[in-house]
């Protein structure tokens, strides 16, 4: 079959054989802590780097679209490199600590079903909290790294919000000043205020 339609579902087909091994590598090692079967890291961080570009972050893509998981297979893998990573020379470190760093300011689309308590499935802002946690635990004095994940307690979806703060407040024994304005944000940002029928 040829076409116009065959040509997209073919290119989309394409774009989901690139994304999906990666997203799987990242989620297998979130979830289980252990080297992925179907790819080394070198292989994964290789695929990352020829789907990472200056701009892949700057724009909203609908969740669940190719375009949104190619953000989330390249964030998600420099997210994984950071946490994971030790023997991994510099410029991978590098490189992954700059994805982090460009995936938390990625834009929400508009959606008219937004709920802020979703459950997220591979979304690149969330991979990117966990990533710059990790840079902290790294290298405190990443002022860049804390500072994105204190924004990012501002973040429209709960998950997000509560992985950052959570983030935060694992550096007890590096910055705690920060885990303490962490958890201090944290339970401000639970208590709600009840207006009286006097207040309306």
């Amino acid at each position: 079959a040829q076409g116009p339609d065959i040509d997209v579902i073919n290119r989309r087909q394409a774009e989901m054989n690139e994304n999906l091994p990666l997203l799987n590598f990242a989620e297998a090692r979130f979830k289980r802590g252990t080297p992925s079967d179907s790819m080394t890291f070198e292989q994964a961080i290789a695929r990352a780097r020829g789907l990472d570009g200056p701009t892949l972050f700057s724009t909203a893509f609908e969740h669940a679209s190719s375009n949104n998981q190619r953000q989330a297979a390249v964030a998600g893998v420099a997210a994984v490199a950071l946490l994971y990573g030790r023997e991994l020379p510099s410029t991978d470190i590098d490189w992954a600590a700059d994805v982090c760093l460009r995936a938390w300011r990625t834009p929400e689309p508009h959606d008219d079903l937004f709920f802020s308590g979703s459950i997220l499935l591979f979304h690149p802002v969330l991979y990117a909290s966990r990533g710059l946690a990790a840079l902290v635990h790294r290298d405190p004095a990443r002022r860049d790294a804390v500072e994105a994940l204190i924004r990012l307690a501002a973040h429209p979806f709960e998950q997000i919000v509560i992985e950052a703060l959570g983030g935060l407040m694992e550096l007890w024994d590096l910055l705690p000043q920060v885990a303490w304005d962490a958890l201090y944000l944290a339970v401000s940002l639970s208590i709600f205020e009840r207006l009286s029928y006097d207040d309306f």
